[in-house]
Protein backbone atom coordinates (compact mmCIF):
# COMPACT_ATOMS: atom_id res chain seq x y z
CA UNK A 1 0.00 0.00 0.00
CA UNK A 2 2.69 2.55 0.99
CA UNK A 3 4.32 1.75 -2.54
CA UNK A 4 1.54 1.94 -4.23
CA UNK A 5 1.47 5.35 -2.45
CA UNK A 6 4.70 6.80 -3.06
CA UNK A 7 4.61 5.07 -6.58
CA UNK A 8 1.67 7.46 -7.49
CA UNK A 9 3.10 10.46 -5.78
CA UNK A 10 6.21 10.00 -8.01
CA UNK A 11 3.56 10.07 -11.08
CA UNK A 12 1.73 12.82 -10.27
CA UNK A 13 4.79 14.66 -9.69
CA UNK A 14 6.45 13.69 -12.91
CA UNK A 15 2.83 14.69 -14.77
CA UNK A 16 3.21 17.87 -13.30
CA UNK A 17 6.77 18.86 -13.99
CA UNK A 18 6.15 17.32 -17.39
CA UNK A 19 3.32 20.11 -17.98
CA UNK A 20 5.33 22.85 -16.78
CA UNK A 21 8.34 22.05 -18.51
CA UNK A 22 6.18 21.80 -21.54
CA UNK A 23 5.05 25.32 -21.07
CA UNK A 24 8.24 26.77 -20.29
CA UNK A 25 9.73 24.82 -23.67
CA UNK A 26 7.00 26.66 -25.67
CA UNK A 27 7.62 30.01 -24.34
CA UNK A 28 11.39 29.98 -25.10
CA UNK A 29 10.48 28.93 -28.56
CA UNK A 30 8.20 31.82 -28.28
CA UNK A 31 10.98 34.17 -27.44
CA UNK A 32 12.79 32.66 -30.48
CA UNK A 33 9.40 34.93 -32.70
CA UNK A 34 10.48 37.67 -30.97
CA UNK A 35 13.67 37.85 -31.29
CA UNK A 36 14.35 36.29 -34.58
CA UNK A 37 18.20 37.03 -34.97
CA UNK A 38 18.60 34.70 -31.89
CA UNK A 39 15.69 32.12 -33.17
CA UNK A 40 18.35 28.97 -33.48
CA UNK A 41 19.42 29.57 -30.33
CA UNK A 42 16.01 29.71 -28.47
CA UNK A 43 15.46 26.04 -30.20
CA UNK A 44 18.76 24.78 -28.86
CA UNK A 45 17.82 25.80 -25.37
CA UNK A 46 14.61 24.00 -25.43
CA UNK A 47 16.63 21.01 -26.26
CA UNK A 48 18.44 21.41 -23.16
CA UNK A 49 15.06 20.97 -21.08
CA UNK A 50 14.82 17.77 -23.20
CA UNK A 51 17.85 16.87 -22.05
CA UNK A 52 17.26 17.23 -18.22
CA UNK A 53 13.91 15.70 -18.41
CA UNK A 54 16.26 12.51 -20.19
CA UNK A 55 18.43 12.43 -17.75
CA UNK A 56 16.24 12.90 -14.55
CA UNK A 57 12.87 10.87 -15.71
CA UNK A 58 14.07 9.20 -19.07
CA UNK A 59 13.04 8.61 -22.41
CA UNK A 60 9.53 7.92 -22.09
CA UNK A 61 8.94 11.71 -20.31
CA UNK A 62 11.57 13.07 -22.58
CA UNK A 63 9.52 12.66 -25.69
CA UNK A 64 6.17 12.98 -24.05
CA UNK A 65 7.46 16.95 -23.19
CA UNK A 66 8.54 16.81 -26.89
CA UNK A 67 5.64 15.71 -28.65
CA UNK A 68 3.17 18.28 -27.39
CA UNK A 69 5.98 20.85 -27.05
CA UNK A 70 6.20 20.33 -30.80
CA UNK A 71 2.51 20.36 -32.09
CA UNK A 72 2.01 23.07 -29.68
CA UNK A 73 4.87 25.62 -30.95
CA UNK A 74 4.11 24.15 -34.43
CA UNK A 75 0.10 24.79 -34.62
CA UNK A 76 0.06 28.27 -32.74
CA UNK A 77 3.71 30.63 -32.98
CA UNK A 78 3.39 33.28 -35.77
CA UNK A 79 6.66 32.56 -36.37
CA UNK A 80 7.41 28.86 -37.38
CA UNK A 81 11.11 28.79 -37.94
CA UNK A 82 11.96 28.38 -34.02
CA UNK A 83 9.51 25.61 -33.87
CA UNK A 84 10.38 23.85 -36.83
CA UNK A 85 14.09 23.80 -36.20
CA UNK A 86 13.01 22.03 -32.50
CA UNK A 87 10.66 19.54 -34.08
CA UNK A 88 13.30 18.35 -36.63
CA UNK A 89 16.75 19.09 -35.89
CA UNK A 90 17.10 19.82 -32.02
CA UNK A 91 14.17 18.36 -29.67
CA UNK A 92 14.50 14.82 -31.13
CA UNK A 93 18.42 14.79 -30.53
CA UNK A 94 18.63 14.49 -27.03
CA UNK A 95 16.43 10.79 -27.47
CA UNK A 96 18.62 9.34 -30.59
CA UNK A 97 22.57 10.65 -29.23
CA UNK A 98 21.32 8.83 -25.69
CA UNK A 99 20.00 5.59 -27.88
CA UNK A 100 23.05 5.09 -30.45
CA UNK A 101 25.32 6.47 -27.54
CA UNK A 102 24.46 2.81 -25.93
CA UNK A 103 23.93 0.95 -29.16
CA UNK A 104 27.97 2.02 -30.71
CA UNK A 105 30.82 1.99 -28.79
CA UNK A 106 33.64 2.85 -31.48
CA UNK A 107 33.69 6.93 -31.87
CA UNK A 108 34.06 7.20 -35.10
CA UNK A 109 30.97 5.35 -36.08
CA UNK A 110 29.06 6.96 -33.40
CA UNK A 111 30.27 10.38 -34.75
CA UNK A 112 29.27 9.15 -38.56
CA UNK A 113 26.16 8.06 -37.73
CA UNK A 114 25.13 11.49 -36.09
CA UNK A 115 26.48 13.38 -38.40
CA UNK A 116 24.99 11.80 -41.20
CA UNK A 117 21.20 12.07 -39.14
CA UNK A 118 21.75 15.40 -38.37
CA UNK A 119 21.98 15.98 -42.11
CA UNK A 120 19.65 14.16 -43.65
CA UNK A 121 17.05 15.88 -41.31
CA UNK A 122 18.41 19.30 -41.63
CA UNK A 123 18.08 18.73 -45.44
CA UNK A 124 14.94 17.91 -44.83
CA UNK A 125 13.88 20.89 -42.80
CA UNK A 126 15.63 23.43 -46.07
CA UNK A 127 13.99 21.54 -48.55
CA UNK A 128 10.68 20.93 -46.51
CA UNK A 129 10.57 25.00 -45.76
CA UNK A 130 11.59 25.93 -49.33
CA UNK A 131 8.60 23.92 -50.66
CA UNK A 132 6.20 24.49 -48.08
CA UNK A 133 7.22 27.42 -46.24
CA UNK A 134 4.51 29.58 -47.99
CA UNK A 135 1.72 27.56 -46.08
CA UNK A 136 3.90 28.26 -43.19
CA UNK A 137 3.80 31.73 -43.36
CA UNK A 138 7.68 31.43 -44.19
CA UNK A 139 8.67 33.08 -47.07
CA UNK A 140 12.55 33.86 -48.71
CA UNK A 141 13.11 36.57 -51.16
CA UNK A 142 14.73 34.24 -53.29
CA UNK A 143 15.58 30.83 -54.02
CA UNK A 144 17.87 28.26 -52.61
CA UNK A 145 21.41 28.29 -54.46
CA UNK A 146 23.94 25.68 -54.29
CA UNK A 147 26.71 27.78 -52.72
CA UNK A 148 23.66 29.14 -49.97
CA UNK A 149 22.56 25.51 -49.40
CA UNK A 150 26.69 24.17 -48.90
CA UNK A 151 27.31 27.22 -46.82
CA UNK A 152 24.24 27.11 -44.85
CA UNK A 153 25.39 23.06 -44.36
CA UNK A 154 29.38 23.61 -43.40
CA UNK A 155 27.62 26.51 -41.01
CA UNK A 156 25.03 23.99 -39.56
CA UNK A 157 27.60 21.17 -39.26
CA UNK A 158 30.20 23.63 -37.51
CA UNK A 159 27.59 24.68 -34.84
CA UNK A 160 26.38 20.98 -34.73
CA UNK A 161 29.76 19.52 -34.08
CA UNK A 162 30.33 22.67 -31.39
CA UNK A 163 26.79 21.91 -29.74
CA UNK A 164 27.39 18.60 -29.27
CA UNK A 165 30.88 18.61 -27.44
CA UNK A 166 29.57 21.66 -25.19
CA UNK A 167 26.34 19.64 -24.44
CA UNK A 168 28.54 16.67 -23.31
CA UNK A 169 30.19 19.07 -21.16
CA UNK A 170 27.15 20.27 -19.87
CA UNK A 171 25.65 17.31 -18.82
CA UNK A 172 28.78 16.52 -16.55
CA UNK A 173 28.16 20.12 -14.80
CA UNK A 174 25.30 19.33 -14.08
CA UNK A 175 25.91 15.57 -13.00
CA UNK A 176 28.65 16.74 -10.74
CA UNK A 177 27.55 20.13 -9.71
CA UNK A 178 24.60 20.92 -10.03
CA UNK A 179 22.21 18.01 -9.86
CA UNK A 180 22.86 17.78 -5.76
CA UNK A 181 21.27 21.21 -5.14
CA UNK A 182 18.50 20.12 -7.00
CA UNK A 183 18.41 17.11 -4.76
CA UNK A 184 18.31 19.03 -1.94
CA UNK A 185 15.41 21.25 -2.56
CA UNK A 186 13.72 18.11 -3.73
CA UNK A 187 13.28 18.96 -7.48
CA UNK A 188 14.78 15.65 -8.38
CA UNK A 189 15.37 12.73 -6.38
CA UNK A 190 18.58 11.14 -5.43
CA UNK A 191 20.09 8.40 -7.58
CA UNK A 192 22.55 5.87 -6.51
CA UNK A 193 24.68 5.79 -10.04
CA UNK A 194 24.44 9.26 -10.55
CA UNK A 195 28.49 8.67 -10.80
CA UNK A 196 27.87 6.69 -13.94
CA UNK A 197 25.09 8.06 -15.83
CA UNK A 198 27.41 10.83 -17.74
CA UNK A 199 29.10 7.99 -19.50
CA UNK A 200 26.14 7.15 -21.79
CA UNK A 201 25.26 10.75 -22.42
Amino acid sequence: MLLNMKSNKYKTKRIAISAMLTALCCVILSLGTILESLDLTFAAIAALIIWFVLLEFGRMTAWSIYIPTALISTLFLPSKFPALFFTFVTGWYPMLKFFITQKIKSKPILWLVKIICFNAVSLGLIFGVEFLGGALGIVFEDEFTSAWLYTMLILCNIAFLVTDILVDRLVVIYIHKIRDTLVKLKIVEKKQNTKSNDKGH
